[in-house]
């Protein structure tokens, strides 16, 4: 529909300028120089819904005539509701598809079924990272749980009088533990903080203070 010359009725893109297509060699020069017409967006993210609603966009640009007892459906433009390629009838032909008596099903046709395939799969990926997100947030809570049950919060004075009075490198290692990802509080609890600025990182206990014991 996009390529055809006759009529010049420019059906695709007023940029694009049909051929005639006599052979593979042709068909893979129009292509190009069909898609060179349109503009292309590399950054945007396709999501299934825009997918779905391209498809759905695409079947209300259908036009169903009655044909006898049966439907004519079409893309294009038709004077007869032949699509010949002609001046008046450059059209794509879709009657299979929508006919009354024993129809093709739409995923038949290649291309609709590849679109509905890939947003079926982006949908998919989608609950996946959804619920691969829901997860991690649960461990890192239980996780959370169970430090601050075995490890309660303590002042700097009471860690610090904890290390003098028992040396207990177990009982520290613990306490730094569980600041993993606070930097003041490894640090007031007399602990070594490696991980930057970013509040996030590591919390280790200073082993020096237990090399004697």
């Amino acid at each position: 529909m996009c390529s055809g010359p006759r009529g010049n009725s420019k059906e695709c893109s007023g940029a694009f300028t049909g051929a005639e297509i006599a052979s593979q060699a042709t068909i893979t020069t129009q292509w190009a120089d069909l898609k060179a017409s349109c503009a292309l967006h590399t950054d945007n993210i396709i999501t299934a819904q825009e997918i779905t609603a391209a498809l759905e966009a695409w079947n209300a640009r259908l036009t169903l005539e009655g044909d006898a007892s049966d439907n004519k459906v079409r893309l294009g433009k038709s004077s007869d509701k032949t699509c010949t390629g002609s001046a008046g009838k450059t059209c794509i032909d879709c009657t299979n598809f929508f006919k009354k008596a024993s129809p093709t099903a739409l995923d038949k046709l290649p291309w609709y079924n590849k679109m509905r395939q890939a947003a079926v799969a982006i949908e998919k990926r989608a609950l996946q990272q959804a619920q691969e997100s829901l997860y991690a947030t649960s461990i890192e809570a239980y996780q959370a749980a169970v430090l601050g049950k075995l490890v309660p919060p303590q002042s700097k004075a009471q860690a610090q009088a904890e290390q003098k009075g028992t040396g207990n490198s177990q009982k520290q290692q613990a306490i730094c533990t569980a600041h993993k990802n606070n930097k003041k509080a490894c640090t007031d609890a007399n602990c070594i903080w490696e991980g930057g600025e970013s509040g996030k990182g590591e919390c280790e206990i200073y082993k020096n203070q237990f090399q004697s014991s």
